[in-house]
C-alpha cells in the first residue's frame, strides 16, 4: 500500500513528498532488493543518474524479471548514449507497455545483423507514430544491406504512402493501427524478422554511427503544393508551427506536455505567423491566441496531410510529439522544447538530437518550469524575426 502511494506521488509529480515516503519505506526495509528498485525509478525521474543507476542496477541483478527496474536501466543508458549497454536492455519496452513482442508472436529467427545473403527480412512497426518515424530513419542503413524487394515493412497504414513514395521498391506491409482491436494481417513468406526499434542497435552502436545529414523524407506533392498557397495567403512573415501537448502515459504526459499559458511571451513575438501543429480538441485552447488554426486537418487521421504542411514551414516549436519527428524526418528545422529529466530519445543532455540533424534540444533548467525555456526559445525566435525582416 505504501508503495503504490509513493509510486503515485510520483506520477503526480510531487517529488519531495514522492522522496520522503520512498526513503521511509527503504529505511523500514533496507534488505527489501524491490524496494530499492522502486527507489532507482525514482531518482531516475528526478535526474538524480548516478544514484538511480546505483539502485537499479543492483535491483537488475536481484530480480531478474522486474519489468520497471530495466526498463528505467534501459533508459538510463540510453539517455545518457551509453548505446551498447542501453540497446540490449531494450526489449523491455514491450512488457513496459503491456504488449508482447511482435517477433514473439511469429515463428521466424530473430535477424540479429548478419549479412542477408538474398533472405528475406520482415521489420515489424513500433508502437507510436514518433517512434516509428524515428526507428524508420535506420531504412536507409538497411536497405545497404538488404534489397528493398526483399525487405518487408510493417507499418501504420497512415505511413503507407510516405514509405511507398520515400523508398520505392519496398515491400509495405500496413496496419491499421487506429482501429480498435488487434487487425488480421497476411505475414508474407519471409526468412528472418527484427522489430524497427531494434534496428538501432544493428545500425547506431555508437553516437558517431547517427548520420550527420540524414537524407530528408518528401511529402505528398500535392498535398504540399495546397498547403504552400495556403500558407501564402498569410502574407510573407516566416511560419512557425506550434504545438504544447504530447504524451499518453500519465508520468510522461504531465513532464511533456505544457500550458499554452506558458507560451504567452513566445507568442508575443512580432513578423511571424504562427500555425497549430496541435492534434486532438484544441479550439478552447486557441480562442484568443494569434495561432492560425486550419480545422480541415486532423493530424492524427492524415498525417501525410500534417506532413505536407510542416513541410511548408520556416520553423517548429514544440513539445516532443509526433509531429516533432514530422519535421525532423523531413528536414524542417525543429526547436524541441523538454521537461528538465527528458525522454531517453533526446538525450539527457546536449541541444544537438541525434537523431534528426535538424533539430534543436532545450531543456527546462528545473522540473515543470515551462516558462523560463520558453522564454529562451522567445529570444531566439526574436533574433530570426529581426533577421528575416532585415
Amino acid at each position: 500500500g505504501r508503495l503504490a502511494m509513493a509510486d503515485a506521488l510520483l506520477d503526480m509529480g510531487r517529488h519531495d513528498e514522492a522522496r520522503v515516503a520512498f526513503e521511509e519505506i527503504y529505511a523500514d526495509h533496507p534488505d527489501e532488493i524491490s524496494v530499492r528498485g522502486k527507489l532507482g525509478c525514482f531518482h531516475f525521474h528526478v535526474g538524480a543518474f548516478e544514484q538511480a543507476e546505483a539502485d537499479l542496477s543492483a535491483a537488475a541483478a536481484a530480480l531478474p524479471d522486474d519489468i520497471e527496474v530495466h526498463w528505467h536501466l534501459a533508459t538510463l543508458y540510453l539517455g545518457q548514449r551509453r548505446w551498447s549497454e542501453g540497446w540490449p536492455l531494450y526489449k523491455w519496452r514491450w512488457p513496459m507497455a503491456k504488449r508482447p513482442a511482435p517477433e514473439a508472436l511469429i515463428d521466424l529467427p530473430q535477424w540479429s545483423g548478419t549479412p542477408l545473403a538474398g533472405q528475406r527480412l520482415l521489420v515489424w512497426s513500433e508502437q507510436g507514430m514518433g517512434d516509428e518515424l524515428m526507428f524508420s530513419t535506420c531504412l536507409p542503413d538497411l536497405l545497404e544491406r538488404v534489397a528493398p524487394e526483399n525487405c518487408v515493412w510493417n507499418c501504420d497504414a497512415r505511413f503507407a504512402d510516405l514509405f511507398e513514395r520515400n523508398f520505392p521498391g519496398l515491400n509495405i506491409l500496413p496496419i491499421d493501427k487506429s482501429a480498435a482491436g488487434q487487425s488480421t494481417i497476411r505475414i508474407p513468406d519471409c526468412d528472418v524478422q527484427i522489430s524497427a526499434g531494434d534496428l538501432p542497435s544493428v545500425f547506431r552502436r555508437s553516437s558517431d554511427a547517427f548520420p550527420k545529414d540524414a537524407p530528408a523524407f518528401v511529402a505528398d506533392a500535392e498535398k504540399t503544393e495546397s498547403w504552400r498557397q495556403r500558407l501564402a495567403e498569410l502574407g510573407p512573415e516566416p511560419k512557425v508551427g506550434i504545438a504544447w501537448r504530447g504524451g499518453v502515459l500519465a508520468r510522461f504526459k504531465r513532464a511533456k506536455s505544457s500550458d499554452l499559458a506558458d507560451w504567452s511571451e513566445l507568442l508575443g513575438v512580432d513578423g511571424v505567423q504562427f500555425i497549430n501543429l496541435q492534434y486532438g480538441d484544441r479550439a478552447a485552447d486557441l480562442a484568443g491566441t494569434p495561432i492560425h488554426d486550419f480545422d480541415d486537418l486532423d493530424p492524427i487521421a492524415d498525417p501525410d496531410g500534417q506532413m505536407a504542411l510542416i513541410s511548408n514551414l520556416d520553423l517548429v516549436i514544440q513539445t516532443s510529439n509526433a509531429s516533432a519527428h514530422m519535421a525532423g524526418v523531413l528536414g524542417v528545422p525543429v526547436w524541441c522544447v523538454l521537461p528538465a529529466v527528458a525522454d531517453w530519445r533526446w538525450s539527457f543532455e546536449g541541444d544537438e538530437c541525434l537523431w534528426y540533424p535538424s533539430m534543436r534540444l532545450f531543456r527546462q533548467r528545473e522540473a515543470g518550469n515551462w516558462r523560463e525555456v520558453l522564454g529562451r526559445v522567445a529570444q531566439e525566435l526574436r533574433a530570426v524575426a529581426a533577421s528575416q525582416k532585415g
